[in-house]
């Protein structure tokens, strides 16, 4: 007979196996887009588009305001962009470590951080069908590739995600910590603390009466208080992020369905769109899908306090990107929708194949996308 595996190395491998399955799994699609685009998948540069460059930027040489070219009254530099992701790009390039590998291995790390999370605190780490599609559709979520790239999604993901599964569990100062973390990594982080207000207004009454439970109310206000505060020390500006966000980008209250059905235009028009176009206005419409079953779920089982939480967490960040219009990337905003894999727990597995399936085949067009520079 052969000898049975340690108790500690049986339980190693259900808890990092399938989500490091799912990790490699989405890691290899990518790779694969990257040939499709002419693009070395093996190259850190490749990782590397857009906004990523002012995140390097941050973490070489801190926060500047400048005016912008041409006279205009707008204000550019490195204030529109949060210095969580960078803070730890730096500290890994102090380890000779160059910058672009330092972000590559900051995002991965916390992806695969966060599929860990998912599979053993949302998910109960309890292999099973429904579960793995769960898993592999949280690393094939809409918007995937940024989770992946040199970009903070992944890390405020994980920091989101630990904020839920904290209340959940009723570890209030780790909710706070998060949560001022997430706000401190993306600016959409701050959202945790309205979220929560509202989740613990509805709550039973005697989740009102610990003072405790108003801790992760606060985390989220102070991480943004710390990056205003840190943006001022070095620019002299405290509202250095708003100059450059607001002014140079066209953001503002906006009529949410206009902004939704400009995504979806290219679907009408898809013989004379461009291919991103159209793989971002598939990648909306699967996410309306995503939504509507979510928020039917959260609905028809509001009397559950996390799926409440987690109902509230994704209509909110669906909703507010909508709100705020501009020259907003939308289809990188949904990749922070990813907590509705929790509110899809019950639906049918049929259902469950479709959205996964929807989902892979949306990944690969978004991916080429991105490694060909079409995707912002």
């Amino acid at each position: 007979m052969g000898e049975s595996r340690p108790r500690w190395e049986t339980s190693l491998s259900q808890t990092l196996g399938p989500p490091l399955v799912a990790f490699i799994a989405t890691r290899l699609a990518s790779a694969l887009a990257a040939r499709l685009a002419n693009v070395d998948p093996l190259q850190a540069s490749s990782w590397v588009r857009w906004d990523s460059f002012w995140y390097l930027r941050i973490a070489a040489g801190g926060y500047r305001l400048e005016a912008c070219p041409g006279g205009t009254s707008m204000f550019c530099g490195t204030t529109g962009w949060f210095p969580g992701y960078p803070a730890l790009i730096a500290s890994l390039a102090r380890l000779a470590l160059a910058p672009e590998w330092a972000g590559f291995l900051v995002s991965a790390v916390a992806q695969l951080a966060l599929l860990a999370l998912l599979w053993t605190r949302v998910l109960d780490g309890t292999p099973s069908a429904r579960r793995w599609m769960l898993l592999l559709l949280a690393a094939f979520f809409p918007g995937s590739i940024y989770a992946q790239a040199v970009f903070p999604i992944s890390t405020v993901l994980l920091l989101m995600v630990g904020f839920l599964v904290a209340v959940r569990e009723g570890r209030f100062r780790l909710a706070a910590a998060c949560g001022a973390a997430a706000a401190f990594t993306y600016p959409t982080g701050v959202l945790l603390a309205p979220v929560y207000g509202a989740w613990l207004l509805l709550s039973a009454r005697e989740a009102r009466d610990d003072w405790r439970r108003l801790l992760p109310l606060i985390g989220p206000v102070l991480g943004l208080s710390a990056v205003l505060g840190l943006m001022a020390v070095q620019t002299g500006a405290w509202d250095a992020f708003f100059r450059n966000q607001v002014q140079g980008f066209g953001y503002g209250l906006s009529d949410p369905l206009t902004t939704l059905g400009t995504r979806l235009v290219p679907l009408l028009v898809w013989r004379r769109a461009g291919g991103a176009e159209v793989a971002a206005a598939c990648q909306t419409l699967l996410v309306l899908l995503l939504v509507g079953w979510a928020g039917t779920e959260a609905i028809r089982s509001r009397a559950e306090p996390t799926t409440a939480l987690f109902g509230l967490t994704v209509v909110t960040y669906w909703l507010f990107p909508l709100l705020l219009g501009g020259r907003l990337s939308l289809y990188r905003a949904e990749a922070l929708l990813l907590p509705a894999v929790w509110l899809l727990r019950r639906a049918p597995v049929p259902v469950l194949v479709v959205i996964l399936a929807g989902a892979a085949a949306v990944a690969m067009p978004m991916a080429r996308s991105f490694f060909q520079g079409t995707l912002v």
